[in-house]
């Protein structure tokens, strides 16, 4: 009896205590047209649903996860948001160890309705700025969050600092994150991949795309189906097969290899980098090179029908065109025509050689 008696008095006082703080899970779910989901930082992962609902699972984790510490608001409607809201006001350093020796800062955007979409992340800080590193000082937390998504539906993903992955997804679908990499496969849909600090790697993709990097490299293989546009601060770009009525690229320093290439039309310019450019069909729109500094290597097709004007300000000009009719020849520069002389392209470097072949 006695020990019935104490047993039981120690369950009574175990009620009575307030749950331990520690890691949680909520699941929620929404028949919205349209998701947009924020979040401090994570990992997110974004794959196909089942039925016709958004799945949606977040798990807080660290070793100052608490259920008191992070809100987790779901407005739901046709455009249903969720936003995971870090208590910024209090705590201005984080800890994610995923990170290992990496660290990133993430400024209060100015204004309150005109910040963009950290903005509401942020409840009144005044101009200040989060740190969030792998170690060290700051409070060990993070939402890592899976995203199932019906097929068709727009879904937008925004991320201070973490990993972006999405798998398989049929739909709209933004990924965009202030420091991170983005690794997209297997997508059907418009695609925009943005970071401001961090790789994007995609393949499979069927649709129009958009990469985007402060710094960081893109990487893309196997594009189709609509216009794709890569655009980098500072890195690489490498495309290994596209099929684009428009290629656009853009990268303020780094180099540009784009081999297996279908398009109608083409702009790839570099402030600083070389460019390799493989085509294997050339429509007769124009076809623009320019780099500040780095040669140049085009191959066109057999059958390609161009007019073709090289500009060098320092570098050789090869021409390995077997037909190919000179119209033009000066010390750095030359002009070409291949065929009926159709499609535009013009070549300028400021620094470079150029060679110019066929497949």
């Amino acid at each position: 009896m006695f020990t019935f008696r104490r047993l039981a008095l120690a369950a009574l006082v175990l009620l009575s205590l307030p749950a331990l703080a520690g890691e949680f899970t909520r699941d929620f779910s929404t028949d919205a047209d349209e998701l947009v989901l924020k979040n401090l930082v994570g990992h997110v992962t974004v794959l196909p649903a089942r039925g016709d609902d958004y799945q949606i699972t977040v798990h807080v984790r660290g070793d100052d996860a608490d259920e008191d510490l992070i809100n987790i608001e779901l407005d739901d409607g046709r455009k249903a948001e969720l936003l995971v809201a870090f208590p910024v006001e209090e705590h201005r350093r984080y800890v994610y160890p995923e990170l290992g020796r990496g660290e990133t800062t993430i400024w209060q955007p100015d204004g309150d309705n005109d910040g963009g979409w950290l903005s509401k992340l942020w409840r009144g800080m005044g101009g200040d700025k989060v740190t969030i590193r792998g170690r060290g000082r700051g409070l060990e937390v993070w939402a890592d969050i899976e995203i199932r998504v019906p097929e068709g539906r727009e879904t937008a993903v925004y991320l201070g600092a973490g990993f972006l992955d999405a798998d398989g997804v049929e739909g709209k679908l933004v990924l965009d994150t202030h420091s991170g990499p983005v690794k997209v496969d297997g997508h059907q849909g418009k695609l925009v991949c943005d970071t401001g600090s961090g790789s994007v790697k995609v393949s499979d993709i069927d649709g129009d795309l958009l990469c985007d990097t402060g710094s960081g490299s893109v990487s893309i293989t196997n594009q189709r189906g609509g216009n794709l546009k890569a655009d980098t601060g500072s890195g690489s770009v490498v495309i290994k097969g596209a099929d684009t009525p428009d290629l656009y690229v853009d990268t303020g320093s780094g180099s540009v290899r784009c081999s297996g290439i279908k398009t109608d039309q083409a702009r790839i310019d570099t402030g600083s980098g070389g460019v390799e450019l493989e085509l294997d069909r050339m429509g007769t729109g124009r076809f623009v090179i320019d780099t500040g500094s780095g040669g140049v290597e085009l191959v066109i097709p057999d059958d390609a029908s161009a007019t073709i004007s090289v500009d060098t300000g320092s570098g050789g000009i090869r021409n390995r065109l077997d037909d190919a009719e000179v119209l033009h020849k000066s010390r750095g520069e030359m002009k070409l025509r291949v065929g009926s002389g159709k499609a535009r392209v013009i070549v300028d470097t400021g620094s470079g050689g150029v060679t110019i072949t066929s497949r």
